[in-house]
């Protein structure tokens, strides 16, 4: 029976030809099935993992001031938030239960 440990949790191994075949950088997490081009990627990894994806980075997009800014607009920052917040007590909007099993 053949067990890999990681940190504090064991796993088991069913085909251990295919798991002695494999090598991984601790730093990053990448996997080779060659040592040698675990060996060159080893002398130069950074531990940085490096995330791609479509159509770029993530960008807040604008607010609607910021629109109305762009179209020559401009709002003043006194009246771009209420000044009071609205709060509802849901419990008042529900009808009482007339049933003997309730507490």
């Amino acid at each position: 029976m053949y067990l890999n440990l990681y940190q504090s949790h064991f796993s088991y191994i069913k085909d251990f030809k295919k798991y002695a075949k494999s090598y991984a950088c601790p730093k990053c997490g990448k996997k080779w099935r060659h040592p040698g081009n675990f060996r060159r990627h080893e002398v130069t990894c950074d531990g940085a993992v490096t995330y791609k994806y479509p159509g770029g980075a993530y960008h807040l997009p604008q607010t609607i001031f910021q629109k109305l800014e762009d179209e020559g607009i401009d709002v003043p920052t006194k009246d771009r938030y209420y000044p009071f917040r609205a709060t509802y007590d849901i419990e008042c909007l529900l009808k009482p239960l007339k049933d003997d099993t309730t507490p």
